[in-house]
């Protein structure tokens, strides 16, 4: 299929109607939409479902990993006990779309 071709059938309405194609795009990797911006386009079964994997291939947000280091320490009699408490909880500050993982690197003293 030839550009222009696709063009017309694709990227021309959905700027008129979503002002930029990009939205529509957006639109369709959302799981919240309560509409199918392809819905009102005559294309094919094979070129929607194309067009659908390419998009979400291109447009899906990439994870990003943050590294940190940091030093925990208890000097108390149950200390080890303290530092395996606290780093749990930090643990159970993330969220699934958002994960945090605690690993140690050296054994605590």
């Amino acid at each position: 299929m030839e550009l222009q071709q696709l063009y017309e059938l694709i990227g021309w309405p959905l700027d008129k109607k979503y002002g930029h194609s990009y939205n529509a795009f957006k639109m369709s990797l959302s799981s919240e939409q309560d509409e199918d911006p392809f819905a009102d386009l005559e294309i094919s079964e094979d070129l929607l479902k194309d067009l659908k994997d390419y998009i979400k291939r291109r447009l899906s947000p990439q994870p990003i990993k943050i590294r940190s280091d940091i030093e925990v320490s208890c000097y108390s009699y149950e200390g080890i006990d303290a530092v395996r408490k606290a780093l749990v909880k930090g643990m159970e500050c993330g969220t699934e779309q958002c994960p945090v993982k605690i690993r140690l690197i050296a054994p605590p003293m």
